[in-house]
């Protein structure tokens, strides 16, 4: 199970999709950078993941990681895959809910579903590696709060 985390984390900076058969697509988004409504919380641009459980069909992708990580025929592969497949979809269908490495948590949601939630929006973005959120007042903000504190300062005085 982990093994197959690590392929997807691995091969989804070069794909932005990694489908895994039978239980969904891993997809990065690009997500422009952005301020907040008072315009002082700026986020840097970045790639968010997002799961589509309806892509399950085998595009050959992740198998192919596999044949060449371990030196596997395709038929076993597929079979490897497969394995980690059934061992997550039983986990979920026992009710438990999966941390997926840097990807973001799986759970089984009150339908039945698939429901995922992400982690860090930065991570497979390298040129937003490190970057954060950050706060920077606009002018107007800075200019009041500048007045304030010496209003302030003559009022002790």
């Amino acid at each position: 199970m982990n093994r197959l985390i690590e392929h997807i984390e691995r091969l989804l900076p070069e794909h932005d999709c990694v489908v895994v058969p039978g239980l969904g697509g891993f997809m990065l988004h690009d997500v422009p950078a952005q301020t907040d409504k008072a315009g002082e919380l700026f986020h840097p641009r970045g790639k968010e993941i997002r799961f589509n459980a309806r892509l399950t069909f085998n595009d050959g992708i992740l198998v192919q990681s596999y044949q060449e990580a371990y030196g596997l025929s395709f038929e076993a592969a597929v079979e490897q895959v497969r394995e980690a497949v059934r061992q997550l979809q039983q986990k979920l269908d026992e009710g438990h809910y999966l941390i997926l490495g840097h990807l973001g948590t799986l759970l089984r949601n009150e339908e039945n579903g698939l429901e995922f939630q992400p982690d860090n929006r930065n991570l497979f973005c390298a040129e937003a590696y490190g970057l954060s959120s950050f706060i920077f007042p606009t002018l107007q903000n800075r200019q009041h709060a500048s007045k304030n504190r010496e209003k302030s300062r003559r009022d002790d005085y």
